[in-house]
């Protein structure tokens, strides 16, 4: 049994995706994905299997706590790399600090704003547009731009926090149930699993749930 991700599985992941992607843009021309997207798709996937494999397998001789340390600094590193550049990069793209077709995130950030402007008392009577699953995160929301003003980076930015300690949380779990190496490869794929790093960088309350 290996306790590392091995080198030949992460290669052909790699190859595999990559000639996906080329025979999806081959095929469906019309469809082709803009430039900026498909880098990011190769970045996102050859990123994800290459470390897995490295990581896996040059953090395997340390300590539990030396491992526990750094997937929390650099799950904390990657995280908040991906929200600084995010916000800059939907700035650039939709000329606001919010992904493409924002709905919820705007919708989210608005009520947030809402509440510091207009108080707690009618938000929870009174329905703002919102239905009662949604009123819990511009609530939370709020409790930021109360102490730091409404600026989209301050709650991004714990996510990322919150991103990073649930990659110390996965690992702990995995590592009880199912032995110290199943942790360390759980721990170090989430650490590096593109969605939950996408989603530290907007305004949705995943990160905050999972």
């Amino acid at each position: 049994m290996l306790n590392y991700f091995p080198k030949y599985f992460s290669n052909k992941a790699i190859a595999g995706s990559l000639i996906a992607l080329a025979l999806c843009s081959l095929f469906f021309t019309r469809a082709v994905l803009p430039l900026h997207w498909i880098i990011f798709a190769i970045v996102e996937v050859s990123g994800f299997f290459f470390f897995f494999n490295n990581l896996s397998a040059s953090w395997t001789q340390v300590s539990s706590a030396s491992f526990k340390r750094k997937l929390f600094h650099t799950s904390l590193f990657i995280r908040i790399t991906w929200v600084v550049f995010s916000y800059f990069f939907y700035i650039q793209m939709t000329g606001e600090p919010f992904e493409f077709d924002s709905a919820d995130s705007s919708m989210y950030h608005q009520a947030g704003s809402n509440i510091v402007v207009y108080g707690f008392q009618d938000y929870f009577t009174q329905s703002w547009g919102l239905s009662l699953s949604d009123k819990g995160f511009p609530f939370y929301l709020s409790l930021f731009y109360f102490i730091f003003g409404d600026h989209v980076l301050i709650p991004r930015l714990f996510n990322a926090l919150l991103g990073a300690w649930t990659v110390v949380l996965v690992y702990r779990l995995a590592g009880r149930n199912f032995g110290e190496a199943t942790g360390r490869l759980a721990g170090i794929m989430m650490m590096l699993m593109p969605n939950l790093i996408y989603y530290c960088g907007i305004h949705l309350k995943e990160t905050l749930m999972v």
